[in-house]
């Protein structure tokens, strides 16, 4: 029979022995959790690795402008990575992106609402038109109508070959080189007119040759005085040598200074107010343009065309001085041979 200490010997025998057992089968199952422990971390750590750089290629994707020099190296290996002897090729660098900053604010310019209209094609130079139309070859002209004499108590007094006088009156005489041998007749006839005025008229004489106007003195509208008429009288009388017949006809200069002095009438005697050259229809327009602009007063204008007729007149075109005085309401004559020879 055993003795109890040998008992309790071995029961802590079987107690140890109890215990190792068991301890074995703990430290395996521990080995196995660290094993499964490392290659959960293995795998957390590959899977890090690889969206790691997937990410960092999309951020460096998505902020072009973060790395300047990164992609100035890369733009460098792109060049470099160019076939050789490639001429388009050797220039072909990019610039660096530079870094992006905080772009200033501008205001929004106003859109104008205004329809926007066609853009027409250049046209040509319009040729010269005049302000006073020039009348047509077909066109047909009224009779030229007088003015009525009871309007000027002085209608009859003062005329040249015949025209009508007035109370304030200017003649406008051609003295261009064309008249050099009827000239003499003409001042004579001039000379007549003006010694028939009365005192209570005012009269002017003016001369147009060339670019000049020749005024007899005294200058500007004075009265019909007996010293005033006697003194132009003589300063235009042929026989002086003041005045003499020379150059071309150009009468715009004096046509405009009788217009300033606002006479009643203007007798206007020409042989060819606007010459028998090419520039004859410009001339013509030129005169009529200016009539009708300067005519601010209603003047009436008398003309009488000499010795030749106007070239620019035909069976359905008016002459130049007989359209001036049918437009103004003047009358017109035409002087041949016979009417300048002195009676």
């Amino acid at each position: 029979m055993p003795q109890p200490n040998q008992v309790s010997q071995s029961k802590g025998s079987v107690l140890k022995d109890t215990s190792a057992e068991s301890a074995a089968p703990s430290t395996s199952r521990s080995l196995v959790v660290m094993a499964h422990a490392v290659l959960l971390v293995l795998a957390v750590v590959v899977v890090w690795a690889t969206t790691g750089r997937d990410t960092g290629s999309v951020v460096e994707a998505a902020v072009p402008n973060a790395l300047p020099e990164a992609s100035e190296s890369i733009a460098v290996n792109a060049s470099r990575a160019q076939p050789p002897h490639t001429p388009a090729a050797a220039h072909v660098v990019a610039a660096p992106l530079p870094v992006e900053q905080t772009r200033p604010e501008f205001t929004q310019p106003a859109v104008s609402t205004a329809p926007k209209l066609p853009q027409e094609a250049a046209k040509p130079a319009e040729p010269f038109r005049p302000m006073v139309a020039i009348p047509e070859p077909g066109a047909v002209f009224p009779p030229v109508m007088p003015a009525d004499p009871s309007d000027d108590p002085y209608y009859t007094i003062g005329g040249l070959y015949g025209t009508p006088g007035a109370a304030r009156l200017v003649y406008v005489v051609d003295a261009s080189g064309s008249l050099i041998d009827t000239f003499p007749f003409i001042l004579a006839e001039l000379q007549r007119a003006i010694s028939e005025l009365q005192p209570e008229q005012s009269f002017a004489v003016l001369f147009f040759s060339g670019d000049h106007v020749t005024e007899a003195p005294p200058y500007g509208m004075k009265r019909a005085t007996t010293q005033a008429v006697r003194h132009t009288s003589q300063w235009i009388d042929p026989g002086s040598g003041r005045i003499m017949a020379s150059g071309r006809p150009h009468a715009d200069a004096a046509i405009r200074r009788a217009l300033a002095y606002q006479p009643d009438a203007i007798i206007l005697l020409s042989d060819g107010i606007t010459g028998s050259g090419d520039q004859a229809l410009t001339t013509r327009a030129r005169l009529l343009s200016l009539i009708g602009t300067a005519n601010i007063h209603d003047v009436v204008f008398h003309t009488l065309q000499v010795r030749r007729p106007d070239p620019l007149a035909s069976p359905t075109r008016q002459g130049t001085l007989e359209l001036i005085a049918m437009q103004s309401g003047g009358v017109h004559r035409y002087l041949g041979e016979d009417d300048l020879l002195p009676d």
